[in-house]
C-alpha cells in the first residue's frame, strides 16, 4: 500500500535530521580528540622541525631569540640554544643530524651540531631568509630569502681543510694543534690526525675528539711531520698543509757505573751513558755519597771517567751518575760500590 503522503514528509525530515546529527557530530568528536597538552618553550614560537631518527622536536623562538630543543619521547625541553638577531625558520638533515635556523636579520643561516646543540658555523644567505629546507639524499639545503627575491642554495659537501697551529714532541708521542676547516653545511664530526717520517705514511689517528690531539706510540729520536683532516656528514674533507717537523725525545735512563777506583784525596768513577732517547747527552752529574748522605755534586764532567776531587782520606765513598740531554736530566744510576780514598 503506498504510504499516506504526510507520512512520507515526516520519514524525510526524520532523516534529514538524523543526517544532520551525523555530520555535527563528526567536527564534535574531532575536537575534542585534538585537546593535548602543550610545551612552554621561548617567546614568540614560530617555526618547528623534526628529527625522525633521532625523536627530537626543533622550534624557533623569534622572540627569544632561541632554539627550543624538545624530547619526542617525554615532550620536555631538554635544551635552549641561545641564538642572535631574528631567527625565523628552521629545518633539519637527518642523515647528518645537523639543523639549520634561518636569521633574517643576518642574512645567515646557523648550523647546530644536533649531538651537542651548538651552533658549529654560520654561512651567510641572501637578503632575509625566512624560510629553510634540506635535501637529505644531496645534503643541499635551499633558503628562500624574501627580500632579494631569490632562493641561496648551500651545498653539503666535505669540510674544508684545518690549519695547524703548532706541533710539539714529548716523550714517544706528539701533540698537535689546529683550526678546524669550514664545514660546508654539515656539522663536523670527527678529526684525523695522518703521521708521516718523511715522505711515508707511518699511521693514522681517527679517533681525536678536538683540537689538540695527542699522537703516542713514536719512536723517540725520529722526526716527523703531521696532517690533519676533517669530517661531517657528507665525507673527510681535504688534508691540512704539513706541521714543522717534530722529534719526540724523553730524558736519558740512567747510565751503567763501570768503575771506581780510589787516588789521593779523590776517586775516579767510568761508566757507560744511558739511551739518550731522541736528544742528543749533553752533560753528565756524579753524586758523591757518604753512607746515605749526599755529600758532593760534580756537574761539569766531560764524558767518562771523570775524577772527583776534594775527598777525605779514609772515609769510605759511593757514587752515582745521570746523563743530561735537550730535555733534561735522566734517572740515576745504581750506586758504585765502597771506594776509600788514601
Amino acid at each position: 500500500m503506498r504510504p499516506h503522503a504526510g507520512s512520507t514528509r515526516t520519514l524525510r525530515l526524520v532523516a534529514a535530521v538524523a543526517t544532520v546529527g551525523a555530520l555535527l557530530a563528526i567536527p564534535l568528536a574531532t575536537a575534542a580528540s585534538a585537546a593535548s597538552p602543550t610545551v612552554s618553550v621561548g617567546s614568540y614560537p614560530i617555526a618547528v622541525a623534526i628529527n625522525p631518527s633521532t625523536n627530537t622536536v626543533y622550534v624557533v623562538n623569534s622572540g627569544g631569540p632561541s632554539l627550543s630543543v624538545i624530547n619526542g619521547s617525554t615532550d620536555t625541553v631538554t635544551t635552549p640554544v641561545s641564538l642572535e638577531s631574528s631567527p625565523d625558520a628552521v629545518a633539519v638533515n637527518p642523515s647528518t643530524n645537523t639543523v639549520y635556523v634561518a636569521n633574517s636579520g643576518g642574512n645567515s643561516v646557523w648550523l647546530i651540531n644536533g649531538s651537542t646543540n651548538t651552533v658549529t658555523s654560520t654561512v651567510s644567505v641572501g637578503n632575509g631568509p625566512v624560510a629553510v629546507d634540506v635535501n637529505p639524499l644531496t645534503n643541499t639545503v635551499y633558503v628562500a630569502n624574501i627580500h632579494g627575491n631569490s632562493v641561496s642554495v648551500i651545498a653539503g659537501t666535505p669540510p674544508s681543510a684545518p690549519t695547524i697551529t703548532s706541533a710539539h714532541g714529548g716523550s714517544s708521542q706528539a701533540t698537535i694543534a689546529w683550526t678546524d676547516g669550514a664545514a660546508n653545511g654539515s656539522a663536523i664530526t670527527s678529526e684525523s690526525v695522518y703521521v708521516y717520517s718523511g715522505s711515508t705514511l707511518v699511521t693514522t689517528k681517527t679517533d681525536c675528539t678536538g683540537s689538540p690531539c695527542t699522537v703516542p706510540g713514536l719512536s723517540n729520536g725520529t722526526s716527523y711531520f703531521f696532517s690533519v683532516s676533517d669530517t661531517n656528514g657528507v665525507g673527510e674533507g681535504a688534508l691540512s698543509s704539513a706541521s714543522s717537523p717534530v722529534t719526540p725525545a724523553a730524558v736519558p735512563s740512567a747510565p751503567t757505573i763501570t768503575s771506581a777506583t780510589r787516588g789521593n784525596a779523590q776517586a775516579t768513577v767510568a761508566w757507560t751513558d744511558g739511551a739518550a732517547n731522541g736528544s742528543t747527552i749533553l752533560s753528565q752529574t756524579v753524586y758523591v755519597y757518604s753512607g746515605s748522605s749526599l755529600v758532593m755534586t760534580k756537574s761539569d764532567c766531560s764524558g767518562s771517567p771523570c775524577t772527583v776531587t776534594g775527598l777525605t782520606n779514609g772515609t769510605s765513598y759511593t757514587f752515582k751518575v745521570s746523563d743530561t740531554n735537550g730535555v733534561g736530566e735522566g734517572a740515576l744510576s745504581s750506586a758504585s760500590s765502597a771506594v776509600t780514598p788514601a
